[in-house]
C-alpha cells in the first residue's frame, strides 16, 4: 500500500525539492509526498514541483497588517495556521515530517496531530546552532514530543542530542545528499585547467570565497585578508564568489564595491548554474575558503575536497567526521591570520585526500541518501484510517 507523507517546510527550498525528487525516484511509486508551506509563498509554481499536493499558509487579513511584527506573529500562530490547516484536515498521513525546526512547529503541533499521529523532526543546522535562548523551552518540548529526529551519523547528531538531551533511540540516520557529489564522480576525468576553460577562466589562479551570498560567509573579511597578500601571488589572481542564493542585492553591491577598491579581478556568480557548471566551479578552484560561523552538513566543503581542491576552513566549523582519517583542510583561527595561510597553501603542492575519505564523501551523494529516505518512507507503518 502507498505510504502518505506530509512535509512541513518551504516548498520552494531546493533542499526539499531534491529530497522529494530522489525519495520518489527510489521508492518506485510506494510513497506520496504532500507539502504544507508555512512561509506565505508567492508565485508558487506547484505544477512544476515534485510534490503530489502543495498546501500553503494563507493570509486572513489585508497584507499591510502583516508589516507589524508582533501583530503578524499573533495572527500567524492563532488564526492563519488554524485556517490553513483545514485545507488538509480531511487527509490522514502515515508520517508528518517537519523540516527546519522553529517555534512555528510548536503552534502547529495541535493541528498536525489531528492528521497524523507520527511526527518526525528534521533539523537543518542553523535552527539548532543559532536559535534564541528564549525559544529553547518550546523547541525542547517539540524534540521531547516527536516520534523521531532525522540526522546523519555525524557531529551534528551528537550536538542535537546534547543540546536537547535526547536518547539515541529517537534518531533516524537520514540526512541531505548532494547532486554535485554524484556529478563530480561522473566528471572525474575533467582536469582543473579544463574546468577553467569551460567557465571562461583560462589561465587564472582562482580563490573561491564562500558558497552563497549570505553575509554569514564573511566575504568582506576574506577580501581584506587576500588584499593584504595579493602582490605575493605571482599568477593572474581571480576571486570567485558563488552568490546564486541567499544574497540581497544591497549586500552583493557592497561586496562588489569593496572588490573594486582592491583592484583584484573577480567574478560574482549570481545566475543559476547548470549541473555541469556546478562541478566545473568546484574543479576550477585552486583554493576554497570557508569562513561561515556554523555549518551542520559541510556539503560544499566535501564537494571541494572531492575535487582535490585546497581548502581553508575556519577553526569554528571543524568536522570531526571528515577528520577521522586525516585533517583534509588547512585551519585558520581568525581572519587576521588568513592571509598568511593563503600564501602557505599557495606555495604547497596540490593535495589529494585519502581513499577512505573519498569513499565517505561519495556516500553523501543523493544516489545513496535518496535510497535511504525512500526506504524509510516506504517501509513506515501505516496508520489506521
Amino acid at each position: 500500500m502507498v505510504k502518505r507523507i506530509l512535509i512541513v517546510g518551504n516548498a520552494n527550498s531546493q533542499h526539499l525539492i531534491n529530497l522529494v525528487l530522489n525519495a520518489q525516484k527510489y521508492a518506485l511509486g510506494k510513497i506520496e509526498i504532500d507539502v504544507f508551506d508555512t512561509s506565505y509563498p508567492s508565485g508558487l509554481d506547484s505544477d512544476n514541483m515534485p510534490y503530489n499536493n502543495v498546501f500553503y499558509c494563507e493570509r486572513s487579513f489585508p497584507a499591510f497588517i502583516y508589516n507589524f511584527p508582533i501583530i503578524r506573529g499573533v495572527i500567524r500562530k492563532f488564526v492563519d495556521f488554524r485556517k490553513s490547516i483545514k485545507q488538509i484536515d480531511v487527509r490522514k498521513y502515515d508520517l508528518i515530517n517537519i523540516h527546519f525546526i522553529t517555534e512555528d512547529a510548536y503552534f502547529l503541533w495541535h493541528y498536525l496531530t489531528k492528521i497524523g499521529t507520527t511526527i518526525m523532526l528534521s533539523p537543518w543546522g542553523s535552527d539548532v546552532y543559532r536559535f534564541k535562548s528564549s525559544k529553547f523551552k518550546k523547541l525542547k518540548s517539540l524534540y521531547d514530543k516527536c516520534s523521531f529526529v532525522s540526522a546523519p551519523e555525524i557531529q551534528f547528531k551528537k550536538d542535537i542530542k546534547a543540546i536537547f538531551k535526547l536518547e539515541d533511540d529517537k534518531f533516524i540516520n537520514l540526512g541531505f545528499g548532494s547532486d554535485v557529489i554524484v556529478n563530480i564522480s561522473k566528471h572525474e576525468n575533467v582536469t582543473r585547467e579544463e574546468a577553467k576553460v569551460r567557465l571562461n577562466l583560462e589561465g587564472k589562479y582562482i580563490i573561491t570565497c564562500g558558497y552563497n551570498g549570505a553575509h554569514l560567509q564573511n566575504h568582506s573579511q576574506i577580501i581584506q585578508a587576500i588584499n593584504e597578500i595579493k602582490n605575493d601571488i605571482n599568477e593572474d589572481l581571480l576571486l570567485l564568489f558563488p552568490m546564486t542564493y541567499s544574497g540581497s542585492e544591497e549586500y552583493i553591491c557592497r561586496i562588489e564595491q569593496q572588490l573594486i577598491e582592491t583592484g583584484i579581478s573577480y567574478r560574482i556568480m549570481k545566475n543559476f548554474l547548470s549541473d555541469d557548471d556546478m562541478v566545473y566551479l568546484r574543479k576550477c578552484s585552486d583554493i576554497f575558503i570557508h569562513g561561515q560561523p556554523t555549518d551542520a552538513f559541510s556539503g560544499s566543503v566535501q564537494e571541494y575536497l572531492l575535487t582535490d581542491t585546497k581548502v581553508l576552513n575556519g577553526r569554528w566549523t571543524r568536522y570531526p567526521d571528515l577528520e577521522k582519517h586525516e585533517i583534509p583542510y588547512s585551519i585558520f583561527n581568525s581572519f587576521d591570520e588568513l592571509g598568511g595561510l593563503i600564501l602557505e597553501l599557495y606555495k604547497k603542492p596540490n593535495y589529494k585526500i585519502s581513499p577512505p575519505l573519498k569513499a565517505f564523501i561519495r556516500n553523501q551523494g543523493w544516489d545513496v541518501k535518496g535510497k535511504q529516505w525512500a526506504d524509510f518512507f516506504s517501509a513506515f507503518p501505516i496508520n489506521e484510517r
